[in-house]
């Protein structure tokens, strides 16, 4: 059965511009590894992340600059102590100097939502057979009915259970990986030894609400693998290959990037 409606403005404007091309290029991308859907996912999600590549790059660089120059804003902090307008007009001076964007993370993360939104939706409805409205011509020997969710003996569309927790703990272990790469900022010192602002007791300029930088990296460090292990084991097993296949480019991505900025 179907349900015939009149879409806004802005639902045409979704399906043409992000919907459509997405459940395409699933599908072109299942006619190709004959209807694989788990070899589909690993494609796709390599094809986003080299469009993201460059962005992704320099979110990274930016994130290993901030590291590096930590020394200097403590400094700058302590000379203008209590002059917030001089402070503020300070640090982007040393920002600009060193060419660092301290919110550089943010574009990437509005860029990649949108995204991982359609591409969920495509997936969760790849065998819906009202998907076939949003056909391009040249796939008109699609067949939807010959999607194997099957890969490797796990069902992608499966949640939790033994295949859940294997993905989900194997996942929160490459997160754990990737973050610790992150914030090392040379091969000698780890992120317990980055230099960070501290909030000394006697400190009258800082608010007491501040939080703590060491906290926030155990948080980043612990908490936000923890977080993305158990998302995975109550999604479905797809959404974790996507996240593992993911993790395991960004992974790589992050040795380059400490490479590079090390010399």
């Amino acid at each position: 059965q179907f349900e015939v409606e009149h879409r806004g403005f802005l639902g045409k404007f979704f399906i043409f511009f992000f919907y459509a091309p997405i459940y395409n290029l699933m599908a072109f991308l299942l006619e190709v590894t004959h209807y694989s859907l788990g070899w589909a996912i690993i494609i796709v999600t390599i094809i986003i992340r080299l469009v993201l590549l460059i962005p992704q790059h320099k979110m990274m660089v930016s994130q290993r600059k901030m590291q590096v120059i930590q020394p200097k804003i403590k400094e700058i902090q302590a000379k203008h102590k209590g002059d917030h307008q001089t402070l503020g007009v300070e640090l982007m001076k040393l920002y600009k100097d060193e060419k660092v964007n301290p919110m550089g993370s943010c574009g990437l993360l509005l860029i990649q939502m949108p995204i991982l939104i359609v591409i969920y939706q495509v997936i969760i409805g790849i065998q819906s057979e009202s998907n076939t409205y949003y056909l391009y011509s040249y796939l008109s020997d699609y067949k939807m009915s010959s999607i194997d969710a099957n890969f490797f003996g796990v069902d992608l569309f499966w949640i939790g259970w033994v295949n859940g927790l294997v993905l989900a703990v194997s996942i929160g272990l490459l997160q754990y990986l990737q973050v610790k790469l992150s914030m090392m900022y040379n091969k000698q010192n780890e992120v317990k030894k980055w230099v960070v602002l501290e909030k000394k007791k006697d400190a009258s300029d800082y608010s007491e609400f501040m939080p703590d930088p060491e906290m926030l990296n155990k948080v980043m460090l612990y908490g936000m693998p923890v977080m993305i292990a158990f998302a995975t084991y109550t999604f479905f097993a797809w959404v974790g290959l996507y996240w593992w296949i993911g993790t395991i480019f960004m992974i790589i991505q992050q040795l380059v990037v400490n490479k590079l900025l090390s010399k």
